[in-house]
């Protein structure tokens, strides 16, 4: 069954947020207060779009003029920061209009035959915002000053292994809280039997 914007609307409503459903242009606007990221007016709000194509079959969710970079001696430093971001994250992309040097960040993926879930969409609309603001340094740098600025290897590590116990149910997490737990103690009990004197 194809997903229809009014059951979008729905899911928003009961999640309390705020939102315009544009039936004109057959999309839905959410605006979000960011942290660190500022739009090119200058200001921490970032709006995004809601669009379904393909009859519904098919999500996306898109920031207008997320950034903008029309011409200029950075742009190689541009596109490498946007594949560089594509890569360390599971489903932000970016798409770049030349006429006008618009850059969008976006998530989107089929729905075919599936119906989107609460769930699914509560998901991508958190992650967008998100990521935004996470690599806004990485995407502003490349633009104003032409350098690659990467995350820390170990601050990388961590926020990859926050993002997955977010995405794990409570009972999931338990299960894996008490194979650690049994983990570290096989490992404690392993070094106490090699602590003893070593054969000559």
């Amino acid at each position: 069954m194809a997903t229809t914007l009014k059951q979008i609307a729905q899911f928003l409503s009961e999640a309390d947020l705020k939102f315009q459903l544009r039936e004109e242009a057959d999309d839905i606007l959410i605006g979000f207060t960011m942290p660190t990221y500022k739009n090119p007016q200058g200001r921490n709000q970032l709006l995004i779009v809601i669009k379904l194509e393909e009859g519904g079959e098919f999500l996306k969710l898109f920031t207008p003029k997320a950034y903008v970079y029309k011409e200029g001696p950075h742009a190689l430093a541009v596109l490498k920061a946007c594949m560089y971001v594509s890569w360390r994250t599971k489903m932000l992309q970016y798409e770049y209009d030349p006429s006008d040097g618009e850059i969008r960040a976006m998530i989107e993926f089929p729905l075919e035959d599936a119906e989107l879930t609460q769930r699914q969409l509560m998901r991508v609309l958190m992650a967008l915002p998100e990521l935004l603001d996470r690599f806004d340094e990485t995407i502003r740098t490349a633009i104003d000053h032409g350098k690659l600025v990467t995350e820390q290897a170990p601050d990388a590590r961590l926020r990859e292994l926050l993002e997955r116990l977010s995405e794990m149910k409570p009972d999931e997490l338990l299960e894996k809280l008490k194979e650690v737990e049994e983990r570290t103690k096989e490992e404690e009990e392993k070094k106490k039997g090699e602590s003893g004197p070593s054969q000559l």
